[in-house]
């Protein structure tokens, strides 16, 4: 069964040792941030208010108060398909461990520290890649699940909300959830698939993986037999048939260079995703803004929100 899930960061920091290449130490250190370190402003393109017209008049923009959430994996790739076994392969987050690794869980509000060593594939040799220079043209993102918390405005005090207008039974729900969402007075506690029900016409059908790198623009693919093996998107992450992948561009593809003998090398990636403003309220079908069947929805194109980068000595 498909699971639709989504991420989001923001601050969580996993360092971890990594392999050996003679007399030098390679470690790896991912952190996650609540904003984009440098490009903070690149989602706004794509982030207007009252973009879906569908929903009824825009009513007002709601910011997280805390979101949690699990990984399944999150993997760099070259795929470079040029020679057998010579792709190379970065998993930090390894969809082989157990689902309740605490490995995979991030708390993206108050941070947390994991100690991870990441999986490496492709042509090794002494500790390190064979290849120099490798360019690590995507990067896979694919979560459990994101659970985010906030309040309602004060105007939703005696509304009863449509709390999930389509089933969710592709849906993956953390321990002690039977629904998308639980509401206790203002306070929501929302799982990703209560924001994207609406725009993908259930939880199901909404993206499960992310892929950044390698395109110009910010699309939603549903894989079918026919694209199936397409290296741009599906081979690399373990995409089935009938699942569904967003892509982006917003990603600077780093070039993961060679360590220096006799020093140390750290390999950092931060990922960064601007939560500000995430949630966007739209009236509904009865257009009366503060009723029951108001629309709750995640900003458009809000995976183009995180902002990855990579650096290296």
């Amino acid at each position: 069964m498909k699971k639709a899930l989504f991420p989001l960061v923001i601050l969580i920091a996993l360092s971890f040792s990594g392999c050996r290449k003679a007399d030098v130490d390679i470690r790896f250190k991912t952190i996650y941030t609540n904003g984009s370190s440098h490009k903070k402003s690149l989602h706004k393109e794509s982030s207007t208010n009252n973009a879906f017209t569908q929903f009824g008049d825009f009513v007002g923009t709601i910011t997280p108060r805390t979101v949690t959430g699990t990984f399944r994996t999150i993997r760099y790739t070259d795929n470079d398909y040029s020679v057998q076994g010579a792709t190379t392969i970065i998993d930090v987050i390894n969809g082989n461990w157990q689902e309740n690794d605490p490995r995979k869980f991030a708390d993206f509000t108050n941070g947390n520290t994991v100690e991870v060593i990441p999986d490496m594939y492709g042509d090794m040799a002494n500790g390190w890649y064979a290849k120099q220079n490798i360019n690590l043209k995507y990067l896979g993102i694919s979560p459990n699940y994101l659970l985010f918390e906030f309040d309602l405005p004060e105007n939703y005090d005696s509304v009863e909300l449509l709390i999930n207008h389509f089933p969710n039974s592709g849906y993956h729900l953390p321990n002690g959830f039977n629904a998308l969402a639980v509401r206790e007075g203002r306070a929501m506690k929302c799982l990703s698939g209560f924001f994207t029900q609406h725009e993908f016409n259930g939880s199901d059908n909404a993206p499960e993986v992310f892929v950044f790198g390698e395109a110009d623009s910010c699309f939603v693919i549903d894989v079918d037999a026919s694209n199936l093996g397409s290296i741009e998107y599906a081979a690399p992450f373990g995409v089935n048939e009938n699942s569904v992948v967003a892509r982006s561009g917003n990603y600077i593809a780093p070039i993961l260079t060679d360590p220096v003998p006799n020093q140390d090398k750290v390999i950092t990636t931060t990922i960064g995703f601007d939560s500000e403003n995430l949630i966007e309220i739209y009236a509904g079908l009865d257009n009366v803004p503060y009723t029951f069947d108001d629309v709750f929805v995640f900003t458009p194109l809000f995976w183009n929100r995180f902002d990855i980068t990579l650096e290296q000595n």
